[in-house]
This record gives C-alpha cells, structure tokens and sequence, in this order.
C-alpha cells in the first residue's frame, strides 16, 4: 500500500503559505552551556537556571527568534531548571513558537539531544506550557528530541493550541523520554489542538510524533482528568494527531480522551507507520475513550497474508464508539476490532487492526484451484 500521512498535505500546504508570503527571518542560536549564572539546588543535585543568561551562549528570553539546543555535555549534568517567573507575565509558561503581536513566545524552537529539562521545581501549584500557541498557521513551535530527559509536570503541555488566529505545534520524539509521571514533581498532562472552540480554517494543528527508541510515559495527571486530550477539530484535517512511527518506542499513556463537545467535529487522528516487525504498541493504564476520530494507516512493510494483525493500543478500560473509524482510505485493506469488556479492572482490552486482504500468493494459488475445477467440469459436461 503507498499512501501518504495526512500530515504531510498539511505541511505542504503550509509550505505553501510560507512562499506566498514571504521566508521567515533567518532564527538566532543559541546553546546551553550551564557554565555559569545561577543555580538551584535540589537534593543532591544542581539546576542551571532557565532564565540565568550566563547559562547560554547567547543568552535566553522572550525572544521569537531563537533556536535553542540542549546537549548531552553541560555543567550540572545538563540539568535545566524552569523556575523563574521573571518572564512579564507571571505563569512561566515553556512557550515554544507561535508568536502573535500582542505576546511572543520565550524561544522559536528547542532541540534536546542530551540532559535533563525540567518544567517545575514543585514550588508552584500548576504551570502550563504551550508549542504553536497562538499567531498563524506558518508559525510552528518545535521541539525536537533526540535524547537526554524532559519532565513536563504539575501542568498542561498544550501542543498547537488556539489562543488567536492559529497555531501550530509539534513534538517530535525520536530518542530520549518525555515524561510528566517522573522528575521533582509528577502530575503534567497533554493537549493536543485547541481546548478552545477550533475549526479546520484556523489551520490550528498540534502533534505529538514518536519514532525510534523513545520513551513517552504520561502518567496520572495532578489537575486534569486524563493524560492525553484531542482537543476539537476536524480529524481529517489533522488538528489534534497521534503519530506513532515504528516498533521501537516505548509508549505507556495513563489514560486518553478523543472526545469533544462539538457534535459535528470529530476530536482528532490517530496515525500508525508501520512495517512487518510490528507496531509501537500504547499501553494504556486506567482508559482510553475514543469517542469521536480516525486512524490513519500506513503500513510500509512486505506482502501480509489474510488475518495478519498488529495490536495497536492495549489497557484496563478501552472503549470504542462508532464515531471512531479507520479513515475511509484504510478499509478496503484493514479491519479494526475492539477485543474485551471496555470495564474498569475487568481485563485487558485490545485495539487490534487485522489484514483482510489474502496476499498475492494466495490469489494465485486460489486462481489456479478454480482454474483446475472448471477443467474438471467441463470434462464431465
């Protein structure tokens, strides 16, 4: 099968948009070097201070035009600690992209190859950080992670959220951990799109990509009531996307809710890229509704035989409504099937997607065996 991702028309056409209106100005560097500035202390041991200038080669603000990279050499072991609110406004968001004219992001993109970013100290009861949030469909917030450790806790990482015209958000893990169930203080959770009322047009996209060998564990949140969240949108559109590439990743979600209050939307898409290996299977702890949304197939393997199946999500409590289907493209070669209860503690549920095509052998050897019986009868006639 040769399909694309839907993401990609997306990224296409806001390619698109970047041409017609002109390249964006070239972004300022900037690395952590933790050599000096200020430090916190916790238990045994040292933070370099997000917003202590000497912590960087050119130093860190609020300022839309840079590019940050945290790697793997540093002082303090590459520790960085989030915990200023010297920002102007006082809730010390981790603000990634996105700008718009009334407030510009604290950076345009990070890329995190080593140490460890931790959102909070503990000390303040929630802090909410944001990539894409706000601005226009061209202004994307990045992180890119490669490896090292991110603990976003006692908040909500809102991936691509709509505060103004549009924002677009993604977090693209392909090494490493991202986690809100570890560090000093556990309980973060995560968005996906606009928690706000958020159509198609805005071009509001948030994406959470994992690849590779990482390590995505969002355990029980400390302030919402679930780990993962698909914010409204048109799923064909891919406002609020799951990507799960490969076999490798390690993905264990507390629970997921793809489900919203707009009857004529659904919340979201789920992409699975796959080959024969098998697929990064989601382990899921307490729930996983999935109310309202799509699944994108792309299976980029060797020739599967008929009844074939990957399991893609695996928990406690699954629940599937018939507003939640394969995308339309994906049926005539895969059926998804939901095995188990869908009760709390009364098993483990299993979302698996089963190959109903017989491979080209097959078809061949069920041709000649008809082929063979039509021979037969004619003799007798």
């Amino acid at each position: 099968m040769k399909k694309q991702i839907m993401s990609s028309k997306i990224v296409l056409a806001a390619l698109a948009l970047v041409l017609a209106g002109g390249t964006p100005a070239l972004a300022i560097t900037t690395e952590w070097v933790g050599v000096g500035g200020t430090t916190t202390t916790v238990g045994a041991d040292v933070y370099g201070n997000w917003t202590s200038p000497a912590n960087w080669t050119n130093g860190i603000g609020i300022n839309a035009s840079l590019d940050v990279f945290i790697g793997p050499v540093a002082a303090n072991g590459g520790r960085v600690l989030m915990n200023s609110n010297a920002d102007g406004f006082g809730a010390n968001e981790f603000w990634v992209g996105g700008h718009n004219a009334a407030i510009l992001p604290k950076i345009q993109s990070l890329t995190l190859s080593g140490g460890i970013l931790q959102h909070t100290d503990g000390t303040v009861s929630q802090k909410n950080s944001r990539l894409g949030d706000g601005g226009t469909a061209v202004d994307q917030g990045i992180v890119k992670q490669t490896g090292g450790t991110f603990y976003m806790n006692k908040g909500e990482l809102r991936i691509g959220a709509n505060v103004a015209v549009g924002g677009n958000g993604l977090y693209d893990i392909s090494g490493g951990t991202f986690s809100t169930a570890g560090g000093l203080f556990a309980g973060g959770n995560v968005v996906l799109g606009s928690r706000l009322n958020q159509f198609p047009a805005a071009f509001a996209r948030g994406e959470l990509r994992i690849s590779g060998n990482a390590t995505v564990d969002l355990g029980l949140p400390a302030t919402a009531p679930q780990a993962l969240g698909f914010g409204k949108g048109d799923g064909s559109y891919g406002s609020s996307v799951l990507s799960v590439i490969g076999s490798a990743a390690t993905v264990n979600i507390d629970s997921i809710q793809m489900a919203n209050g707009a009857p004529t939307f659904n919340s979201g898409l789920i992409n699975f890229t796959f080959d024969q290996t098998g697929v990064s299977t989601i382990h899921v702890a307490r729930f996983a509704n999935l109310a309202q949304g799509f699944l994108n197939v792309n299976y980029t393997g060797l020739s599967l035989g008929y009844g074939d199946y990957f399991d893609l999500m695996v928990g406690d409590q699954i629940t599937v409504n018939p507003s939640f289907n394969l995308d339309p493209s994906d049926t005539t070669d895969w059926q998804l099937v939901k095995l188990g209860d869908g009760l709390a503690g009364g098993g483990t549920d299993t979302l698996r997607l089963i190959h109903i095509v017989p491979e080209p052998t097959s078809m061949t050897l069920l041709g000649v065996g008809l082929g063979a019986v039509l021979m037969v009868k004619r003799r007798r006639e």
